[in-house]
């Protein structure tokens, strides 16, 4: 089985092209829906061998250049002695939104004890897989967005009142929280993925000087720690064109953009760093002529240290075939 290194060709600056999705592994597969039917999510993630089979699925079925492990970004919830559930169609809720005992008291993660099954999972998947693993996490302010909102937000504004009004406990809250995601995506690493991509999904809420003040630190220290492994590291962000030239600060290996921003731009801004995106996910939606057409406003505004990839996850109701034929098109296209 040959091993195909393209994506980790293409962060590394060489003249190749790479695709892959995030959730490319998810709703709109009917193998997925099928398995979705008989198990719950977690049911599915603890499962070594369904969790694997999941993973596996969207490398066959497309011929995508890396995999992602079917996880969760609340997968370290339960071993920290978060009470929380998976809602459909809403995702997180926390039964209980943390006081201040609550946070003094949150749990430090022994991975080896408490996520066994992801590591089985990685290892059957090195086993199989003939593309680069990208193991994940959450990233410290979007875990704590949940903790405090209690869920999913819109308007952001009890995490921020929290942030502004309580520094101190917040600064404990983003510190303990690294630690646990530092320990899982170490625990990963260990395991024998070939990635690492931090979900920093809802950074964006914040303007440039709050960022700069109350998050980058944490950050910032979460990926030096996780240089020492030499292995890449992928940052995605949602809406954060405002914040794109402080994130050129972080020593990781790609940034992960969305549709918001025209991908020539954020060249301008990044430099030399590996640029991953930023395809709109409801493009897919639509009649493959306007996704040719969309794909190729990328392709034609960036050509080196890119991976294709979308802005954020493929949509549930997303049709198969327009999947494949836009991996078909991405690799096959000249430019």
């Amino acid at each position: 089985m040959n091993f195909n290194d393209n994506l980790l060709r293409a962060i590394r600056g060489e003249p190749i092209r790479a695709i892959w999705f995030m959730r490319q592994a998810g709703r709109y597969l009917s193998e997925y829906k099928k398995l979705r039917e008989k198990y719950n999510i977690f049911e599915m993630i603890k499962n070594p061998e369904i969790s694997a089979y999941i993973t596996k699925l969207p490398v066959d079925k497309l011929n995508v250049d890396g995999a992602i492990l079917f996880s969760d970004i609340t997968i370290i919830f339960e071993p920290m002695g978060i009470d929380f559930e998976i809602v459909e169609n809403k995702g997180p809720v926390i039964r209980k939104v943390l006081n201040e005992d609550d946070i003094r008291n949150l749990i430090i993660i022994e991975p080896f004890e408490s996520l066994d099954f992801v590591y089985k999972t990685i290892k059957i998947l090195k086993s199989e897989l003939n593309v680069p693993l990208i193991g994940f996490s959450a990233g410290p302010f979007t875990l704590a967005v949940y903790l405090i909102e209690g869920t999913r937000s819109k308007d952001f504004l009890k995490i921020k009142e929290f942030m502004l009004k309580n520094s101190t406990l917040f600064d404990l809250l983003m510190e303990k929280l690294t630690i646990n995601i530092y320990k899982f995506l170490e625990f990963q690493i260990k395991a024998g993925v070939d990635i690492i991509q931090i979900f920093d999904s809802w950074v964006g809420c914040l303007s440039p000087n709050i960022f700069k003040l109350f998050i980058l630190k944490h950050i910032k220290n979460l990926v030096s720690k996780l240089k020492q492994y030499n292995i890449p590291i992928i940052y995605f962000s949602l809406n954060t064109y405002s914040i794109l030239h402080i994130l050129n600060e972080l020593d990781v290996d790609v940034i992960s953009i969305d549709w918001r921003i025209d991908i020539g731009k954020a060249r301008e801004i990044l430099k030399d760093k590996a640029i991953q995106g930023n395809l709109d996910p409801a493009i897919l939606l639509a009649d493959f002529e306007i996704i040719k057409k969309e794909t190729m406003e990328i392709l034609k505004s960036i050509n080196y240290k890119h991976i294709f990839n979308l802005g954020h996850g493929i949509l549930p109701n997303t049709p198969f075939i327009n999947v494949k034929k836009l991996v078909d098109f991405v690799k096959e296209v000249k430019i």
